[in-house]
């Protein structure tokens, strides 16, 4: 709580690697880090560049920030994989990114066990919609393959065509 707002392009992206880190406590990260990730340096040049340039967290990035900060000061507890429950996928694409979640659903109502999100490549981006969202299925069905292989599960997106 005690970080402070970034006073330049490097800090910026410096702060948004690092809590790449926790991405998969974090639903939606990718979403999330997107405004931030405006600052990231893509060649050497805009790396000297950015750490000269006058800097200004506009409203977006800072939201962004304060967001990441704010998730990652509070508890979130995952629960443990437990083969005699059912499972169940929620996925969501969106403009830019994809967010999924893996749940256990249980008498106490769904307990998430897992996030995952990514951005979007440019070429990505210019899916049409239920591409984007069969994407996001095709990558949590991969990334929890190993708790989901041979078992029913439920699967949730908010893309009615699916």
């Amino acid at each position: 709580t005690e970080t402070r707002e970034p006073t330049s392009a490097e800090e910026a992206f410096r702060f948004v690697k690092a809590a790449e880190y926790y991405r998969k406590f974090i639903p939606k990260f990718s979403t999330i880090a997107a405004p931030l990730h405006t600052y990231s340096p893509t060649t050497l040049n805009q790396q000297k560049t950015n750490k000269r340039s006058k800097f200004e967290l506009s409203d977006a990035p800072r939201e962004a920030f304060h967001k990441i900060k704010n998730i990652l000061t509070t508890d979130l507890i995952l629960g443990l994989p437990d083969d005699t429950l059912p499972f169940k996928l929620q996925t969501d694409a969106c403009v830019d990114g994809i967010g999924v979640v893996l749940l256990q659903v249980n008498s106490d109502g769904d307990r998430p066990l897992a996030f995952m999100s990514k951005k979007l490549t440019k070429t990505q981006t210019n899916w049409p919609t239920i591409e984007q969202e069969c994407f996001a299925i095709v990558q949590a069905v991969e990334k929890w393959d190993k708790y989901l292989r041979g078992c029913e599960f439920t699967l949730e997106t908010d893309h009615e065509p699916l």
